[in-house]
């Protein structure tokens, strides 16, 4: 018999359907009950996918999480059966992705009012366990949860996640961004990174999307749609995405560490500022096309150069140390003349605007540690830099 304190659920909730309300908050007492009761071993109704590692933003789960755990909570119901929703983690790199936990969705089957508390304190119990699973070791890594969500062959997959993977070839602070995600998908694929077999046919809603600790710029939110729409496509999952942002915040420093570098960076110069964009924030892979939102980045920029006439920019391409000499220097002045263009286009005064391109000449870091060439650091070498100088200024 369900204890007093899960009994209890009926004071907060409705007498009428269980999907008139949010889920009220249970007891950890309470949710250990859950936690006991039998599950359907032949049947996952949903698998639920939670990134909680340091880069994803913090909070309670986004509405489609609501949605997707009624709708598999009424999948159960209509098979008079307890059916099971599993709780998947994303977790660092290197480390296998397991199931947190396996929940009865319809423990008590039926129209009374303990039933209807029961099913009320499964899905506030689940909401309540996928904000609390934390990842093992550094970094993310997002395919490799996906994937072990597909092997449990659920009715369907949510993954809650912002989609910033940093291992493997789908680093997103290294190559994943400035590779044409259809080519990359079928690498994976044909490389046997994905299983095809494993994901076809899955059907996959990902919410939160993007959502980061600190947030990305609209253009990298664009990238990753693109680059796990095309994985996922390819691999013959039927997915969608949902736009509802997850609750956003700070960062967590109890977690492991998981870096994002696609964020713009501002440094002081002795009579004004450099801004650093890297170049997957501004371009579409391998060119000189600005990505779609790449205005509201470089608004900043035009608002600044209104505001005081004593001051004027120079934008400046960099590339990493690929292909020949001729190609870096070529596509450096023509990212750094894109940008410039853009500026202009937005009212930035245009005999204060400048641009050059330098390819590979001036690298931030050495991309070649020890003698190899890294991936990573040749991502932090391919960048745009605006310098906002003080008229007169001699640098």
């Amino acid at each position: 018999m369900l204890i007093m304190g899960l009994l209890a659920l009926s004071s907060a909730c409705d007498d009428g359907d269980d999907r008139t309300a949010e889920p009220a908050g249970v007891s950890a007492k309470a949710c250990e009950e859950v936690a006991d009761f039998r599950v359907d071993n032949d049947k996952v109704d949903l698998a639920l996918v939670v990134d909680n590692t340091a880069s994803a933003a913090r909070g309670d789960l986004p509405p489609a999480a609501s949605r997707a755990l009624d709708e598999a909570q009424g999948r159960a119901r209509e098979r008079k059966s307890a059916g099971q929703v599993v709780l998947i983690t994303v977790n660092g790199a290197g480390t296998q992705p397991g199931v947190v936990r396996r929940v009865a969705l319809d423990p008590r089957p039926g129209d009374a009012e303990s039933s209807r508390n029961a099913r009320r304190a499964v899905i506030s119990c689940v909401r309540q366990w996928a904000r609390e699973a934390a990842p093992q070791a550094k970094g993310s890594d997002v395919l490799a949860a996906v994937t072990f969500a597909a092997r449990q062959q659920a009715g369907e997959i949510l993954v809650v996640s912002d989609g910033v993977a940093n291992a493997g070839e789908l680093d997103v602070n290294g190559d994943a961004l400035d590779t044409d995600p259809t080519a990359l998908a079928r690498a994976l694929l044909r490389e046997k990174r994905i299983s095809a077999q494993t994901i076809e046919g899955s059907s996959i809603v990902w919410a939160g999307l993007g959502d980061t600790a600190e947030p990305l710029p609209g253009s990298v939110r664009t990238a990753l749609r693109e680059l796990w729409s095309a994985i996922l496509t390819e691999a013959k999952a039927d997915v969608t995405f949902d736009d509802q942002p997850r609750e956003s915040g700070g960062s967590d420093d109890t977690l492991p560490p998981d870096e994002v570098s696609l964020v713009l960076t501002s440094s002081p110069l002795p009579c004004g500022s450099r801004i650093v964009a890297p170049s997957t924030v501004l371009f579409k892979p391998g060119s000189a096309q600005l990505r779609p939102g790449v205005k509201d980045v470089l608004l900043p920029v035009v608002e600044q150069l209104r505001a005081d006439p004593d001051q004027h920019a120079l934008v400046t391409g960099h590339t990493a140390a690929y292909q020949s000499t001729r190609y870096r220097q070529r596509l450096s002045e023509d990212r750094a003349r894109a940008v410039q263009t853009a500026l202009l286009e937005m009212g930035a005064p245009a005999d204060r605007v400048g641009f050059a391109g330098y390819g590979s000449r001036r690298p931030q870091v050495d991309e070649f540690p020890g003698g190899r060439h890294d991936e990573s650091r040749a991502a932090q070498n391919r960048r745009v830099e605006i310098d906002l100088i003080r008229k007169g200024c001699a640098r």
